[in-house]
């Protein structure tokens, strides 16, 4: 009878043990994909900036764009903080369309392209996506 309730004691302790470290690697696999969104928040938040001193150095060069502009501020004064994966996706949708507008109109001036402010900027905005992806 001794026999069977040690074997039932460490039985009992085997499945606590396997719980409890199933919980953990639960809780941290949470943590880690808590982090990484949160990683992700940080460039697209980076990114909204960085668009919006792109535009604001193109203003300069193209004073009759300004429905792309006005485009851009529209997005830019939306929440930075996305409920979910596909809220992100949307977004992140409308703002490359966005974005492709104002690479257009950057390339209507060639004085524009030649900038050291705009193309630093460039540069950024392309470490970024980079990032992002």
């Amino acid at each position: 009878m001794m026999y069977y309730t040690i074997a039932a004691g460490i039985f009992c302790a085997a499945i606590l043990a396997w719980y409890l470290g199933t919980f953990n690697l639960l809780v941290q696999s949470r943590n880690s994909v808590d982090q990484a969104w949160s990683n992700i928040e940080v460039e697209l938040k980076r990114r909204f900036d960085l668009i919006q001193n792109l535009v604001e150095t193109t203003k300069g060069y193209a004073k009759h764009e300004a429905d792309t502009f006005r485009d851009v501020t529209a997005m830019r004064a939306q929440p930075q903080k996305f409920a979910d994966a596909a809220h992100a996706n949307a977004a992140q949708q409308q703002m490359a369309a966005t974005l492709a507008q104002v690479m257009i109109v950057a390339e209507s001036y060639p004085q524009l392209r030649a900038d050291q402010n705009f193309l630093q900027l460039q540069g950024q905005l392309t470490e970024t996506e980079n990032r992002i992806a």
